[in-house]
């Protein structure tokens, strides 16, 4: 695909996403930009300072209250950072490995857009995503705006973080007979297809109970994430108990430190059985490589989740017999209600793999 400007259309793109024609001529080369590189490292100097900038609170802090009953308290705010380095020290080694490679990938395909609800501060709110085969990032609702949903793209990313640099697409005439049954049908699957990120190859080894390793990395990327995301909510629950904690000190009330370092401990433990729970049944079925199907006529619903501290509020479930599964908003808005589908998922996380919808008429 050659690189397209297409005039005042493609303007608002590069407008939005912060790039412009040198930017995109180094990244067809696979290459990062002058600007994006400085861009890179101005971030990795940032996470870097702030680690340093945190270890020297703690260590004046540990020196501050070295031998008396404050000495818990640092000791529980450096529990914190315990807990809350892991992710930040793994995009620090991906920032720099990008800074040092300065390679760029790409990724080409139709784009899907979608919005989801997200808590953010105790209230929904929309969050904004794109997806191009295997690569999805967030967005703004800028960025959202000025993007056209269908239409075949080539991204370009910083392969280890991952982070956008650039995009390009190429025009495509608009059909004909755009109402025409089975062309609507055939671009449903299309979308169904790239959503879920699947090809024939994997749709052949699902049909044979068999998980492909594209399957397996898409799961372990799942798995980084569960686990960074129950990282953050020990890490917020050790800063609140820390903080009482502090105060519980400062009125020197020894036994009230006592509860709560009790209390954070039943919190961790719990939050550390969920983690294991969600993680375990990931890495089972990404060890095991087992795909399990249904067939059936297929009903679609939302509901609410019970636990205020997931980040999506609200969830979109899928029915085929005795088997729900969980999707995104995006893709239930592909499905018929009440048609015959076959549904390809994981045995024991119950995570959607493949679609094989009602064959074209």
């Amino acid at each position: 695909m050659a690189a397209k400007k297409a005039g005042d259309e493609f303007f608002p793109v590069m407008q939005s996403f912060g790039f412009d024609a040198t930017d995109l001529a180094h990244n067809a080369d696979q290459q990062l930009s002058p600007r994006q590189r400085r861009a890179l490292n101005r971030q990795r100097y940032g996470r870097m300072l702030s680690v340093v900038v945190i270890g020297g609170v703690l260590l004046l802090m540990l020196f501050s209250t070295w031998g008396t009953s404050g000495v818990w308290v640092t000791l529980l705010f450096a529990l914190l950072a315990l807990f809350t380095s892991p992710p930040a020290f793994t995009h620090l080694r991906r920032l720099q490995r990008d800074c040092q490679t300065g390679q760029a990938a790409r990724v080409d395909g139709l784009l899907w857009k979608g919005a989801r609800l997200v808590l953010r501060g105790g209230k929904a709110q929309q969050s904004y995503y794109l997806r191009v085969g295997r690569y999805e990032t967030d967005i703004s609702s800028q960025q959202y705006n000025a993007l056209i949903e269908n239409r075949p793209y080539r991204l370009y990313y910083a392969p280890a973080t991952r982070r956008l640099l650039s995009l390009e697409f190429e025009p495509i005439e608009t059909p004909d007979d755009a109402s025409d049954r089975e062309q609507v049908q055939r671009r449903s699957h299309a979308a169904l297809r790239m959503l879920l990120d699947f090809d024939d190859d994997d749709l052949a080894a699902n049909r044979d109970g068999r998980l492909t390793a594209a399957q397996a990395q898409a799961l372990a990327r799942r798995e980084e994430r569960l686990f960074q995301r129950w990282l953050g909510l020990i890490g917020g629950v050790l800063l609140l108990l820390a903080l009482s904690a502090y105060a519980t000190f400062i009125g020197e009330l020894l036994p009230g430190a006592l509860w709560a370092m009790i209390g954070c401990a039943v919190v961790l433990a719990l939050l550390l059985a969920a983690l294991l729970l969600d993680v375990g049944r990931v890495q089972r079925d990404r060890h095991q490589g087992r795909v399990l199907c249904v067939q059936g006529r297929l009903r679609k619903s939302q509901a609410l989740r019970r636990f205020t501290l997931s980040p999506e509020p609200v969830v979109y479930l899928v029915q085929v017999g005795a088997i729900v599964l969980e999707v995104e908003q995006a893709l239930l808005s592909l499905l018929l209600e009440l048609e015959t589908y076959t549904l390809y998922y994981t045995p024991h996380s119950h995570i959607l793999l493949a679609v094989e919808p009602p064959e074209l008429l």
